[in-house]
C-alpha cells in the first residue's frame, strides 16, 4: 500500500533527522565552545582588572574573576537570544555583537536544529503518511472541509500541527488549506510509482485535475504564504520559517528530475528571497 510506503519513508526521514541532527548539535557546540574561549579569557582579564583597581587587597581574585568570566558568557548568550542580528544601524555595536554572538549563535543553530528533528520525531506517522498520501494526488491547495470530509476522526488544528513539522508541507492560514511545496511533491510522487495499489479511494490520479496558480506560480501568493508565517510574525519566525522553506526548494536538492520541475523550484527559491527580504524590511519598519 501506498500509505504503508510514506509511512515507512516517514519514519526512516524521522530517524535519520535526529541522526544528523544530533551530529551537527555536538559539531556545533564544539566549535561553538572553541569560539567562546577567546571571549571568555578577555572577559577573565578584564574583571580580574577591575578587582584589582576596585579591591586591591581582595583575596582570590582568580575565583572571582572566573565569576564575573561566567557572568559574561552568560550575557552573550542572552544578548545573542534578544537582539536583531540585522540591526546596522550603529555599525561599531553591531561588528562587536557579530564577533561576540559567533559562538552564542552557532551553538544555538545546532540546538535548532535538534529541536526540529525532535518535533518530526513526534509526528504522528500513521496520521500524516494517510494525509501525505492524500495531498500528494492533489496539485491544488486542499481546503479544510475536505480534509475534515475525507478523514472526519482527526481535527483540524492536529492535522495542522502534525503536518507543519514535515519539510515541503506548506499550510495556508488566512485560506485553511494545505498543499505540498513541488519538492516534496515529486519526492514522494517517485516513492509511490514503485506501487501499483490503486485500491485507497485517496489514491487517485490528478491528471483531469487542473494545475494550481498558488502552488506552479508563487508569485501569486503573499510574502507571509510563501514563507508560511503570520502577517504579525517575529524575525526570528521569518528567518526559522525562511531558513526551512529555502531547503525545500532548492533547485540543488532534485539535479535528477525535468527541465520544467527545475525550473519552478528555481521560481520558488527566488520568491522566498524576494519574500524574505520583504518581510524582514517590513518588520523593521514596524
Amino acid at each position: 500500500m501506498s500509505g504503508s510506503a510514506i509511512q515507512t519513508w516517514l519514519a526512516h526521514k524521522q530517524k535519520s533527522a535526529l541522526l544528523r541532527s544530533r551530529f551537527y548539535f555536538v559539531g556545533t557546540s564544539v566549535v561553538g565552545t572553541l569560539v567562546l574561549v577567546p571571549n571568555a579569557v578577555i572577559g577573565f582579564l578584564i574583571g580580574k582588572l577591575v578587582l584589582l583597581l576596585v579591591f586591591p587587597a581582595v583575596p582570590f581574585s582568580n575565583v572571582g574573576a572566573a565569576l564575573l568570566s561566567v557572568v559574561a558568557i552568560t550575557a552573550l548568550f542572552v544578548d545573542c537570544v534578544r537582539a536583531e542580528r540585522d540591526d546596522m544601524g550603529i555599525i561599531p555595536l553591531w561588528l562587536a555583537r557579530e564577533y561576540f554572538h559567533m559562538g552564542p549563535r552557532t551553538i544555538f543553530d545546532g540546538w535548532s536544529e535538534l529541536a526540529r528533528a525532535r518535533q518530526l520525531a513526534c509526528v504522528d506517522t500513521e496520521m500524516c503518511a494517510q494525509l501525505l498520501g492524500y495531498l500528494v494526488t492533489k496539485t491544488t491547495p486542499t481546503r479544510r472541509d475536505e480534509l475534515l470530509r475525507v478523514f472526519p476522526i482527526w481535527r483540524w488544528d492536529e492535522m495542522v500541527r502534525q503536518l507543519r513539522n514535515i519539510e515541503g508541507v506548506i499550510v495556508f492560514r488566512n485560506e485553511m488549506c494545505v498543499s505540498l511545496l513541488m519538492p516534496l511533491r515529486l519526492e514522494l510522487r517517485q516513492l509511490l510509482a514503485h506501487f501499483s495499489d490503486t485500491e485507497s479511494p485517496h489514491e487517485q490520479a490528478p491528471q483531469e485535475e487542473p494545475e494550481a496558480s498558488s502552488v506552479n506560480e508563487p508569485h501569486k501568493l503573499s510574502a507571509h504564504e510563501i514563507l508560511g508565517v503570520a502577517p504579525n510574525a517575529t524575525v526570528a519566525e521569518i528567518k526559522a520559517a525562511y531558513r526551512v522553506r529555502i531547503k525545500d526548494c532548492h533547485p540543488d536538492r532534485f539535479p535528477h528530475t525535468d527541465a520544467k520541475s527545475r525550473a519552478l523550484a528555481e521560481e520558488w527559491t527566488k520568491a522566498l528571497n524576494i519574500a524574505y527580504a520583504e518581510l524582514l524590511s517590513g518588520n523593521r519598519a514596524r
